[in-house]
């Protein structure tokens, strides 16, 4: 699946809605990709904020592709982004989002050095409401069913989109990237990890990671996912369940060790407490005797 190596090779494909107060900053994180001969698509997924589209309009006279769509949802406009792209290698990055110095370069000779690569991806810096380092290393088919481990910051084959008609967009709740990755992985695309952080993920409070974490829809994601590859989910059933009950229990454990951490930082400040107050006892009847 090797393409022609270079920055020639790269479209970097960036949604928006209603995210202009960061997009400035996403398209500046791939400049230096945009200069060496990459091409950028600004998909305008119907932002009706008034700043968002002023924003836009300055994007697109910077001389940045912007197709404007109605909203129809991230999937939708992820799609619509790769399709108006002909470059071999798609670079999905998120407005709120930023690519590293020196990324794009890595995920282009990732897949220059393995023709049968279909995607790449590295690891995440989180940033904003929490500071982390997440490893996202290569996973199993079992692993990536009991719950995804890979962000949709990720560069993939065009022609890998094309063959499994890219994202469902169907899926407007989120965790649309979780579901392409299955249907990639099962069908034998082959994936490469790059073992270093490769973008900035950008933690807060009111985006649609954050909207999909949320019990109900979160359960109505994975009944979908689950109904669609019904098939895989029978097939690897026992492991995706094994692997499961390991992650609830590692979950019980770190509760366990949260709380009981709790308690023993209440034990040493009641002994604080209490070793104040005999104090303030002592000096007191030590004033009461002069």
């Amino acid at each position: 699946m090797s393409a022609s190596s270079g920055m020639e090779a790269v479209g970097v494909v960036i949604p928006c809605y209603n995210d202009g107060e960061f997009l400035k900053e996403a398209i500046a994180s791939v400049e230096d990709a945009r200069r060496a001969g990459a091409a950028v698509t600004v998909v305008n997924d119907g932002s009706t904020d008034a700043a968002t589209l002023r924003i836009l309009e300055d994007v697109r006279a910077g001389g940045v592709t912007v197709i404007d769509r109605p909203n129809g949802g991230l999937a939708a406009a992820r799609n619509a982004g790769w399709s108006a792209c002909e470059r071999p290698y798609i670079l999905f990055l998120d407005a709120d989002n930023l690519m590293l110095q020196g990324s794009v370069q890595a995920m282009v000779a990732a897949l220059d050095a393995d023709p049968m690569a279909s995607m790449v991806y590295g690891d995440r810096e989180e940033f904003g409401e929490r500071e982390a380092l997440v490893k996202q290393p290569l996973c199993s088919l079992p692993e990536l069913l009991a719950g995804n481990r890979i962000d949709a910051c990720a560069m993939v084959h065009r022609s890998a989109l094309v063959s499994l008609s890219g994202f469902d967009e169907a899926m407007r709740d989120g965790y649309e990237d979780w579901e392409l990755w299955i249907r990639m992985m099962s069908s034998g695309c082959r994936f490469v990890h790059v073992d270093r952080p490769l973008f900035r993920y950008r933690v807060r409070g009111n985006s649609l990671v954050s909207r999909a974490n949320d019990p109900a829809i979160r359960s109505r994601i994975v009944s979908y996912v689950v109904r669609k590859h019904a098939t895989l989910f029978a097939k690897h059933g026992e492991a995706v369940v094994a692997l499961l009950h390991g992650i609830q229990a590692h979950d019980r454990q770190l509760v366990q060790r949260a709380e009981a951490g709790r308690a023993e930082a209440l034990r040493e400040a009641h002994g604080a407490e209490q070793d104040r107050l005999l104090q303030v006892e002592r000096t007191e009847d030590a004033e009461r005797r002069t």
